[in-house]
């Protein structure tokens, strides 16, 4: 009996030591390897595979940038379905999502969030000379025979049901990748992206067949405009590695290099978040 209950206070103890270790995890971890492990969504400007191999993007250089200040000189990237993201985080896959994540309540229940980087509104790619006039959400929902390409877990297509547009109205794809693919092939008359996202992607396509749908209305829900903001997504239990990440990211946005990553991918000064907090944007 003696020997039982020594052998289960050993076991508990195993079991105490391996949960500490783990929990100990992922700052010191990257720390001693030197190498963070990145989840992205494959979408310009934020995070995107080159032809070569390499990534690039705004949220990364910003990310690599905050890492090197933190000692970790390297990072691994992980192709991911956007609506893939925060299960492949919750799942160890990688160790952050670096993809223009919009903070959101919901997803604040999930993972922990950066202060956020970055605000922005939403936009619609459209078929050159805007054919179906396309001016705001209000204009989809004036035709009913027109479709909005969306992305599965993006909060554009949130946002345009929350502005009234019917899902009867909207078809959902698992990238951003098919939702052009479907609008140049007819299938849809308007493609959802954030702004920014919309803004490098007719400009990297070089494609003269599509543009971004301008102007556009940003929809107004509960007495305010669908004015976005992302930030980077930790795991929960990570809690001293976000905040040692969100000092160097209070020192750094605003700043001289944070600037030149944001003229390099076209974004604008006055899209960095001022008097806006994570904590303010995860209430209900």
């Amino acid at each position: 009996m003696k020997q039982g209950f020594a052998g289960a206070l050993i076991a508990f103890a195993l079991i105490t030591v391996g949960t500490a270790a783990q929990a100990q995890g992922t700052f010191e971890r990257i720390k001693k390897d030197g190498v963070v492990r990145i989840g992205f969504a494959n979408e310009a400007p934020w995070s995107f595979a080159q032809s070569d191999g390499t990534i690039a993007g705004a949220d990364y250089e910003l990310a690599s940038l905050i890492f090197s200040k933190l000692g970790v000189g390297s990072l691994e990237g992980v192709i991911t379905k956007f609506g893939s993201l925060i299960p492949g985080l919750k799942a160890n896959r990688f160790d952050v999502v670096v993809a223009g994540f919009y903070i959101r309540p919901a997803r604040c229940e999930q993972v922990a969030f950066s202060e956020p980087t970055v605000a922005v509104g939403d936009a619609i790619i459209v078929k050159a000379g805007n054919p179906k006039k396309i001016s705001s959400y209000k204009s989809i929902t004036a035709d009913p025979s027109l479709k909005l390409g969306g992305v599965v877990g993006a909060a554009t297509a949130q946002n345009a049901k929350n502005a009234g547009v019917p899902d009867s109205q909207l078809v959902m794809f698992p990238d951003f990748v098919s939702a052009i693919a479907a609008l140049k092939a007819g299938r849809v008359d308007g493609a959802l992206q954030t702004a920014i996202t919309a803004q490098a992607t007719v400009k990297s396509s070089n494609d003269p067949t599509i543009e971004r749908a301008l102007p556009f209305e940003q929809a107004v829900i509960n007495g305010k405009p669908t004015l976005n903001y992302a930030g980077f997504a930790f795991r929960p239990e990570d809690k001293n590695l976000v905040s040692a990440f969100n000092v160097e990211l209070a020192k750094t946005l605003g700043g001289p290099e944070h600037l030149k990553i944001l003229e390099k991918y076209s974004i604008s000064p006055n899209e960095i978040p001022i008097g806006v907090t994570t904590e303010s944007l995860c209430k209900p």
